[in-house]
């Protein structure tokens, strides 16, 4: 799934993968004109990944930017496709 943010040159991209065959997590991609911003998280928008302290910190960061808008690309898709909540 994607959605266009107000600015056309910005997209963010939802996919889900299923992890341990238990439940799914979410692959965050957010494209603008300067970068692409990869997250990993799930239905509680917990972020996943091998980083540092610090480093998850600084992702923190940069993800609350957009929270709000994956929040809501994450809630159209499990109303498309229920079992992945």
């Amino acid at each position: 799934m994607s959605r266009l943010d107000n600015n056309e040159t910005k997209t963010i991209e939802l996919a889900t993968t299923r992890w341990d065959n238990k439940k799914y997590i979410f692959h965050i991609f957010i494209n603008d004109a300067d970068e692409i911003r990869y997250f990993i998280v799930d239905d509680k928008l917990n972020l996943y990944g091998n980083y540092s302290e610090e480093q998850i910190k600084t992702i923190q960061e940069e993800f609350n930017e957009y929270k709000e808008i994956v929040q809501e690309l994450m809630q159209d898709a499990i109303a498309m496709w229920p079992f992945i909540a």
